[in-house]
């Protein structure tokens, strides 16, 4: 369910750890059996369980390091800017160790405004 609401809000993109480091993970465990699974090899990932993932389509989801200069993409890493700054405090200053992705993105736009 929360990944599914993730992906109302955001688009079709994996959870970044930025968002939710819990949900990142067990989306990122789904998605290494889903694999498996899917190429013949051992896992614990059930019948069931494979066959609801692939049914939701949640195993189609890119990572955000796949997207590039669309609004689209802008819009999104700005969300994600936006909830790591309401839940830590109040400011944009994303560290690398929190989500090295969010941290450039972050790094790109403060060059851009510092831009003549």
């Amino acid at each position: 369910e929360l990944i599914l609401e993730f992906r109302r809000n955001f688009g079709p993109y994996c959870v970044p750890k930025a968002y939710d480091g819990r949900l990142h993970s067990i989306e990122r465990n789904w998605r290494l059996s889903y694999n498996k699974k899917q190429n013949g090899k051992r896992n614990e990932l059930s019948d069931y369980r494979f066959t609801r993932l692939s049914a939701l389509n949640l195993m189609n989801a890119k990572s955000l390091s796949q997207v590039g200069g669309s609004d689209v993409s802008w819009t999104s890493m700005a969300k994600l800017v936006h909830i790591y700054r309401e839940t830590h405090g109040g400011d944009c200053a994303v560290p690398a160790s929190f989500d090295q992705k969010l941290h450039d993105w972050v790094l790109e736009q403060a060059e851009l405004v510092s831009l003549p």
